[in-house]
């Protein structure tokens, strides 16, 4: 399988940032507003998930809201770039949700 890279982002490019895995607790959205102008200041359109900014039992929502943002946004051809706050260990909950047959039709 040949893998496809995307073209370099560029200034105006909408890129997300939602939590497919754990949320942001509120006593760091502090520093995830100061993240989120740093790429404003890119010249970036940032549009935030609903699933960045909460935080429950290690998720940031349940597994079927967080697949239905991610699959919102996967296939949205306005978008450029899904970013994480960071880690991952919950996305493993959205594999078995994934249509991965569609994702390899999307283009590069």
């Amino acid at each position: 399988m040949k893998i496809q890279f995307p073209a370099p982002l560029q200034a105006g490019d909408a890129v997300v940032v939602t939590a497919i895995s754990s949320g942001v607790p509120v006593h760091l959205h502090a520093g995830l507003d100061a993240s989120l102008d740093r790429l404003r200041a890119r010249g970036w359109k940032v549009v935030e998930g609903d699933c960045l900014r909460e935080e429950k039992h290690d998720a940031s929502a349940p597994a079927k809201a967080r697949l239905a943002e991610f699959n919102h946004f996967l296939f949205d051809p306005g978008i450029r770039a899904i970013l994480p706050p960071w880690g991952g260990e919950r996305a493993i909950e959205l594999l078995a949700g994934m249509d991965f047959a569609a994702l390899a039709k999307l283009p590069a």
